[in-house]
């Protein structure tokens, strides 16, 4: 057995939902894990400042505003996903949009996981919601085992479902450093670009299969409706002979 604290890095912009996510770690089983905000920049420090305020006290928030935006053009919060991780002494890295947040035992079903299967990162699996309204659970796209449902060459994980051991975040820095927009044209996420990257060349790894990150819709106007995870949903079960390839859930799966 290894060490097992970790941090979970935030990047905010100060949106309203930023105490959820903050919540959601503190309530974690997995007791040594640090929730490390980083605010992109000063022109959001008072907003997000203000829905801190309650947290001053508490040692296990720690705050990093930024003198710069690094969100602007596309690259949204990825910028901070890949340098933060080069300014942390925990062992394990994972990652929280200000408007997700995780089930109670995320983060130490993860870690556990890691720890005795000796994976370099794992993933779990994440639920959609829509206005703070349960939609589905995505069982068709952050699969990162299995292809997208909509691309049969095509690997995903989404950033909040990723677990990594730290010198693996520490080496997608310059992964992550990707914006959506280029010569004005949409281009993949980051994190399918770091999922490319992991599944090469950071063996062995595997998918925790517990529905325990929350995904809210609507961050960008890129993001899904729910319509494409519902619709997705079924796709991929016919794709997979009607059964779903990580069953019985809870299971973990390790990539072959």
């Amino acid at each position: 057995m290894g060490k097992t604290d970790a941090v979970v890095i935030i990047a905010t912009v100060g949106k309203p939902t930023l105490p959820r996510a903050v919540d959601s770690i503190l309530a974690q089983s997995h007791r040594d894990v640090t929730a490390l905000v980083v605010i992109d920049g000063p022109e959001f420090r008072d907003a997000a400042s203000r829905l801190l305020e309650p947290y001053r006290s508490e040692p296990r928030v720690q705050l990093l505003p930024l003198p710069q935006n690094t969100g602007a053009n596309g690259f949204v919060c990825h910028r901070i996903y890949g340098a933060v991780p080069l300014l942390v002494n925990q062992s394990y890295v994972l990652y929280c949009d200000d408007d997700n947040w995780y089930e109670p035992s995320h983060v130490e079903t993860c870690v556990k996981a890691c720890d005795t299967m000796g994976w370099e990162w794992c993933f779990a699996l994440r639920n959609i919601y829509d206005g703070g309204a349960f939609v589905c659970r995505d069982e068709c796209e952050s699969v990162g085992l299995w292809p997208v449902w909509y691309n049969s060459s095509l690997y995903h994980v989404d950033t909040n479902c990723y677990c990594l051991r730290r010198h693996v975040a520490v080496g997608l820095s310059s992964v992550w450093h990707r914006s959506r927009i280029v010569d004005g044209k949409v281009q993949p996420c980051a994190d399918t670009q770091v999922c490319g990257v992991l599944r090469k060349t950071r063996r062995p790894f595997g998918l925790v299969s517990q529905f325990s990150v929350n995904y809210e819709l609507g961050s960008t106007a890129l993001t899904p409706k729910p319509a494409f995870f519902l619709q997705g949903n079924a796709r991929f079960l016919e794709q997979h002979s009607g059964r779903l390839p990580w069953e019985p859930s809870g299971t973990l799966v390790t990539a072959s």
